[in-house]
């Protein structure tokens, strides 16, 4: 009997760290909360969790990803024309220089431009699964995503503007 009931607290003791420790990854689909992270560049820090009551659009991006960069140019001016929605692109290049020039050549606005510098090792790109593709997503005010690689209209709509 000892033994059995030191079998099945082993089991929990072992289930319990196992899901208390798993580091899932953030499929992006809709309906699902966006896990919270923090980026820094030379103008500002930004929170995911202390922009929850806001639209926020996040743009994963890098260079070498034509199609990423290219939505990321169109974001980026889209929502400085709209009120309403947060803006925050984080680049994957593996060189900063390359981002500092496509920032200059894209005439991007740096204040909501940030740089990953561990790349495609960091956590935030494990966590969001971009080895699978870059891609953008549109948070309601809950941090629930509503939108993947929204389009300028759906922006509009969904956030009610």
């Amino acid at each position: 009997m000892k033994k059995t009931l030191l079998r099945i607290v082993t089991a929990c003791l072992f289930f319990i760290f196992l899901t208390a420790y798993s580091s899932n990854p953030f499929r992006g689909t809709v309906g699902n909360v966006a896990p919270n992270f923090k980026v820094e560049n030379d103008l500002t820090t930004v929170e995911l969790q202390k922009l929850k009551g806001k639209y926020v659009l996040l743009s994963f991006w890098n260079s070498v990803d034509a199609e990423s960069r290219i939505a990321n140019i169109q974001y980026d001016r889209e929502v400085r024309a709209l009120d309403g929605i947060d803006f925050v692109a984080v680049n994957f290049d593996s060189s900063f220089g390359v981002y500092q020039e496509i920032l200059k050549n894209d005439e991007l606005n740096a204040v909501s431009q940030f740089y990953e510098r561990e790349g495609s090792e960091s956590m935030l790109y494990a966590r969001y699964e971009l080895a699978r593709g870059m891609k953008a997503l549109l948070l309601d005010k809950t941090g629930k995503v509503v939108a993947e690689n929204p389009s300028p209209e759906e922006l509009k709509s969904l956030a009610g503007l």
